[in-house]
This record gives C-alpha cells, structure tokens and sequence, in this order.
C-alpha cells in the first residue's frame, strides 16, 4: 500500500461555493497543495466572505435598532465578532493565495520563460535541486525568482558567423612607432608628441 502525501498533523482549508470547491493541504514533504475544481479560488469567494463579514456587523446593529435586551445584544455582538474575524481572517487566506498563486509556473510556463522545451523542464529542475511552491491539481508550480540564476546560463544565442571570430593581428613592416595611438591628453596639457 502506498503512503499517503498528506500530513494528518497538519490544518487542512475547504471552501465551497456555487459548486466550486477548494481544499489546501500541506503534503508530507512540506509543500503546500491545493486540490479544487479550478487552478483557484475564485473571486466571487472573496467576494462572499466579505459580504458575510458585514452581515456581521449589521446584526448586532440592527438588534440594537429594534430594542433588543442588554444580555440578547452581548450574546448577538459576541457570536457575530467571532464570525467576523473568523470570515474576515478566511478572506485574507483567500486573497493572499490567490495572489500568490496568480505568480507561480507550471513547468510548461518555466520552459516558455527559459526557452527549452517542456520535456528538458523536469531534468533542470532535478539538477538545480528546486523544489515547487505549490503543488495544485497534481500540477508542481515554482516561482519564477527560484530559476533566475538558471535563466542567465540558458539565454538563447545564435551561432557565430564564419569569419567573424577574432583573429590574431598579423606583422606588417610599415607600421612605425609613430603610426601607433596615443594617449589622450587632459586639457591645458601640452601636445609635444603630434604628428
């Protein structure tokens, strides 16, 4: 039986809305995973959360409104502040995942940015020892930052032209110690050696 890539220790998120599901985990070695209906949440979600959020505060403001009693008001403002910074704590995941996922590469977006071939992606990156930032539907994704290095060394060049090579300078008789260059003179210098 093959080991499981999840960690049991470690939280795991879900989100579901409008038949769109999203679940991040973080896998055994560490790197986090998102596993869902789409490469990310969407927008709507954040959307959704933000509006529950103000739901949140409008109860209790409106319990107060239509004269509710002191101890009915301490219990709705309580459950609704917890609520509150639970949906608005979820929102901020939401956000920085999604920005964060909106950087990352999959191999096929490495290879296009380094100019190789999809199949070379695999063997560079066993090579250079990098690990992927996130791992979503199956798919490793990398930020670009971790192949800068790499990107410099495989920048692609053309073949030099025949006869464009330096060559070594030949002996030429004609050439006197007075034909050679100068050195520049500053300004106000005396030019004594001028031909």
């Amino acid at each position: 039986m093959a080991e499981s890539q999840w960690h049991p220790s470690e939280s795991v998120y879900g989100w579901s809305l409008n038949g769109q599901t999203w679940t991040i985990m973080r896998r055994a070695d560490g790197i986090p995973a998102l596993e869902g209906t789409s490469d990310c949440p969407s927008a709507g979600l954040v959307v959704w959360l933000l509006v529950m959020a103000a739901a949140m505060v409008a109860i209790p403001l409106l319990a107060l409104f239509f004269g509710a009693d002191p101890l009915t008001l301490s219990y709705v403002g309580i459950c609704c502040g917890i609520l509150l910074v639970a949906l608005l704590r979820t929102a901020v995941r939401v956000i920085s995942l999604r920005r964060e996922l909106r950087h990352l590469h999959s191999n096929a977006g490495i290879a296009a940015r380094l100019g190789i071939s999809a199949e070379a992606v695999p063997s560079l990156i066993a090579s250079q020892a990098i690990s992927p930032a996130f791992v979503v539907n199956g798919q490793p994704c990398f930020r670009p930052e971790d192949f800068d290095s790499i990107a410099h060394l495989l920048r692609p060049t053309s073949a030099p032209a025949a006869g464009s090579l330096l060559v070594a300078a030949e002996f030429n008789p004609h050439h006197t110690a007075e034909s050679l260059p100068r050195a520049a003179f500053a300004p106000g210098d005396e030019a004594t050696n001028v031909l």
